[in-house]
């Protein structure tokens, strides 16, 4: 319990401290930082993860950052951007690639952060692969997690599988529900409590790219359409 309240204060406190660090010589920020210092200077550091995403053996690193609003009217900017680090000794960073579609604020429903954070948490596995789970909702809670890889072949880095699960939060029995697609195959798989079927997900879905990825857009236009597909082959 104390690990939690600890990483929720650290989160609650990232804007402040990314607000102190713009303040901070160029010399004395940390070396991410400062790339996105000189890359993004008005926006402030929300979440970030390290790990290898390009295979080079070098660590990268990916953020999300964060404009304050103007006035009380707006809900501000958010973008998730993907650093590769240039140097073994992790001094220097390169801004390879951002999105400003794959995160929002105030856009989790009512279950979701509703205190002007970004909507999203980033991890970068082992094998280099970033997630980005998203968590929100309202009376139908979602957890879902989108998995991005490095295509070397083009440069870029495209959408390989989401894992979409919902859970109806007032029924007693808390009917779930689960569907795995993998853009890679071109499947997905649905499963409820009814049982599992599975279908063929669009080819044009195939090889999103990140800069391009808008997650209240076409991403849950691309969603709906997977789930009827799959709903009609039970």
């Amino acid at each position: 319990m104390k690990t939690v309240i600890l990483a929720l204060l650290l989160l609650c406190s990232f804007p402040a401290l990314a607000r102190e660090a713009r303040q901070m010589p160029d010399n004395q920020l940390p070396p991410l930082h400062r790339a996105l210092k000189r890359d993004f200077s008005q926006w402030l550091v929300h979440d970030e993860v390290f790990g290898d995403l390009n295979g080079d053996g070098i660590k990268d690193a990916a953020v999300i950052i964060m404009k304050e609003p103007q006035d009380a009217e707006s809900d501000g900017n958010a973008a998730v951007a993907v650093l590769f680090g240039v140097d073994k000794a992790g001094q220097e960073f390169k801004l390879f690639a951002q999105s400003g579609g794959a995160t929002c604020i105030n856009c989790g429903g009512a279950k979701g952060a509703m205190d002007g954070s970004p909507l999203g948490h980033l991890a970068i596995s082992d094998k280099g692969i970033l997630t980005i789970n998203y968590l929100g909702g309202s009376r139908w809670m979602f957890d879902i997690t989108n998995k991005w890889r490095y295509d070397k072949a083009y440069n870029r880095l495209v959408l390989i599988g989401t894992t979409d699960k919902t859970v109806d939060t007032m029924s007693e029995a808390e009917d779930k529900e689960t569907l795995d697609i993998n853009y890679a195959t071109l499947k997905a798989e649905k499963r409820t409590k009814k049982g599992k079927s599975t279908c063929d997900v669009p080819k044009e879905m195939q090889n999103q790219e990140f800069s391009g990825f808008d997650y209240l857009g076409s991403f849950q236009n691309n969603m709906e359409a997977i789930q009827k597909l799959c709903s009609a082959k039970r």
